[in-house]
């Protein structure tokens, strides 16, 4: 049992970036869920896969410090100042950290960082959230993707009329490491980190096998770095002994150097949005939108239609000036769902790594169904 959650905090500390606990053996930080849009108060959670009543009762979780964000390469947003954490246990059964704010969040993209401390040990994680504008939203959009559920949850309900057992899917056991020469097919949503820890030899660690994978399987990484997997991609399973070639503690600097620079690529990824809304900006003082639009319809409009009163003329323009706006609108917003798209892709990959490890956490929290209801309140961070 210490073996699993030992090598659980390994995946989460590889596949983030800015993640580290020196003494935390039990408790992580899962991916976290957006349920609110832009132009709304922050509302979001955070996954505990694994926390004893006693890190319960001692945890303490903020909104680190501007200086944190800033070693981690995150952007520090004043909208954090506001921030505050608050644990909660669900109906479900589950422990959460209820993040909210008491304003709107008006950014499309604000990265975050959180530092947990308890008795035993101290915790941080990264993350960058998505808003999507609210007439894009149909369900609260989740920045980080875990495929928790496995499709085999629902297959009882399908081959049986009995009742389907629930902890058939709870109690599956984690897949046998793989010998040398074995491979596997890369499935949409999976991540290294996963794909590592399901198929790593018992005297290999997590970092060791990752590197390894990374380097049997280049053209498997985009621009080589393990946090950015391509789907569809078949790898080539490395054996304990090619796993092990490779020290423990240079293994886990190799990632930490790879976590960085995706970390980075984000970042600016993140960036480009600002820069896009300044050039729509830029186009609608320029009048060049409704330029362009009155060319069309004049274009389309047949040539004995031109001798219109001048208060035909006036109802034409104004008509104009609207389909101008509501043009503009459109493209503002499809270039904002596709930067949200590549975004929440990236999201996807990174934070579905932090995961890697605790696929059997469900079976932790489950353990401990009557645990009280535990509310801590957190102060918001300094600014």
């Amino acid at each position: 049992m210490h073996r699993w959650k030992f090598s659980a905090l390994a995946a989460a500390a590889v596949a983030t970036v800015g993640l580290y606990a020196p003494n935390a053996f039990a408790l992580a930080l899962g991916p976290i869920t957006v349920q609110s849009a832009l132009g709304e108060p922050l509302r979001a959670e955070i996954d505990l896969p694994q926390i004893t009543p006693a890190e319960a009762d001692s945890l303490r979780v903020t909104p680190a410090t501007p200086e944190a964000f800033r070693a981690q390469g995150m952007e520090y947003s004043p909208a954090i100042t506001r921030v505050q954490v608050q644990l909660q246990r669900k109906p479900d059964g589950r422990t959460v950290l209820r993040v909210s704010s008491d304003r709107p969040i008006n950014e499309p993209f604000v990265d975050l960082v959180i530092d947990a401390n308890w008795n035993a040990g101290r915790i941080s994680r990264s993350y960058t959230m998505l808003f999507d504008p609210p007439t894009m939203r149909r369900a609260p959009a989740t920045v980080t993707a875990e495929p928790q559920i496995p499709a085999a949850a629902t297959a009882p309900a399908r081959t049986a009329p009995a009742p389907r057992p629930p902890v058939v899917a709870r109690t599956a056991p984690v897949a046998a490491p793989s010998t040398s020469g074995d491979s596997v097919v890369v499935k949409a949503g999976e991540t290294a980190g996963r794909i590592a820890n399901a198929h790593r030899p018992a005297d290999v660690s997590l970092d060791q096998m990752l590197v390894a994978l990374l380097r049997a399987n280049p053209d498997a990484f985009i621009q080589g770095n393990v946090n950015r997997i391509k789907a569809g991609a078949v790898l080539q399973l490395p054996s304990a002994a090619e796993a092990s070639a490779t020290p423990s503690g240079e293994a886990r600097q190799i990632l930490a150097a790879q976590s960085r620079d995706f970390n980075e690529f984000r970042r600016k990824l993140a960036g480009a949005v600002p820069a896009a809304e300044v050039a729509a900006s830029s186009r609608a003082a320029a009048g060049k939108v409704q330029t362009q639009v009155d060319d069309q319809r004049a274009a389309s409009t047949a040539p004995d239609k031109l001798t219109l009163s001048k208060g035909a003329v006036k109802g034409q323009k104004s008509t104009e000036e609207q389909l101008a706006q509501r043009k503009q609108a459109n493209e503002a917003s499809a270039r904002v769902e596709e930067l949200a798209k590549n975004i929440n892709e990236l999201n996807k990959l990174s934070a579905a790594s932090a995961a890697a490890g605790t696929s059997p956490a469900p079976a932790a929290t489950a353990s401990a169904p009557g645990a009280p209801g535990v509310d801590v309140p957190v102060a918001a961070a300094p600014a």
